[in-house]
């Protein structure tokens, strides 16, 4: 049994290379005519003239968007028309405008503190200023709330940001 199944699969890779080497061999001894790719269809050269459908767009009497209807008036000095739309009335509501932004705080660290009565103190630089500040000490609305060594958490007007530690720059 294993013979015969041997024998089928030598010839089954014998076929295969065969084929592989019939291929490889062919394109050298065939001869090479050079293909033509004219087409032979027969086109029309003829242009057909194709006619615009022409209508007429009726005048619109009433404002689409509005919801009333436009009147119109003729100017005395001249045959151009004006038209005139009724005008509703808009409720205008106050804009709330927050006027107070957040300023631009870093953070720097802190200084340890040396015995366990008195806060660590607190550097920062807020719009340019520096400031040394301890744990939830108010200066101009801004107060510090919580304090980690790589960040800080700032409370200013109701609003609440975690400040990372600026990295040293040299």
């Amino acid at each position: 049994m294993k013979k015969k199944l041997n024998i089928v699969l030598l010839l089954l890779v014998l076929c295969l290379w065969g084929a592989v080497i019939y291929k490889y061999v062919n394109q050298y001894f065939s001869k090479n005519e050079p293909v033509s790719y004219v087409n032979t269809a027969n086109y029309s050269t003829k242009t057909e003239i194709v006619k615009k459908d022409t209508f007429e767009l009726n005048r619109i009497a009433r404002d689409p968007f509005l919801g009333g209807y436009a009147s119109v008036v003729k100017s005395n000095n001249s045959n151009s028309v004006r038209r005139v739309f009724p005008r509703r009335e808009v409720k205008k509501e106050p804009l709330k405008v927050n006027i107070s932004r957040f300023p631009n705080v870093q953070y720097f660290g802190f200084i340890k503190a040396i015995d366990k009565t008195s806060q660590e103190m607190i550097l920062l630089g807020v719009d340019g200023k520096f400031l040394r500040l301890h744990l939830n000490q108010d200066s101009d609305g801004l107060k510090v709330t919580a304090l980690n060594k790589d960040s800080i958490k700032v409370n200013y007007n109701k609003e609440t940001k975690w400040i990372p530690k600026r990295k040293k720059s040299f």
